[in-house]
């Protein structure tokens, strides 16, 4: 039985492709399940047009991080605090990845 959700995103970057511009953005959706004390949160990121008039379908690109589900064992009134510092870990990894990309690209 699941007894709370949280859903987290964040533009982390927006970047310049010979497409156009695009978001880079990090996603997190938690769930804490109460009776195992179970925080299972899954890690997404993705990117995006920038354009509102543009296709605004979620966009994989290989160099950003794969998706990743982490659990943590964690008592109710710590899930989401936990879920948050989980995200921000995340987020600071998105940015890395994007970092790296703009290192990569500007060569």
């Amino acid at each position: 039985m699941i007894t709370h959700s949280i859903s987290l995103s964040e533009i982390v970057e927006r970047i310049q492709t010979p497409e156009g511009t695009l978001e880079i953005t990090a996603a997190c959706d938690a769930d804490y399940n109460a009776p195992a004390h179970e925080l299972c949160v899954q890690l997404s990121c993705f990117a995006c047009p920038e354009d509102l008039t543009d296709d605004r379908r979620h966009r994989t690109l290989d160099w950003l991080p794969a998706p990743e589900s982490v659990r943590e064992h964690v008592e109710r009134e710590e899930a989401r605090e936990q879920a948050r510092e989980i995200f921000a870990s995340w987020v600071r990894r998105v940015r890395q990845a994007v970092d790296a990309w703009k290192v990569s690209s500007a060569t």
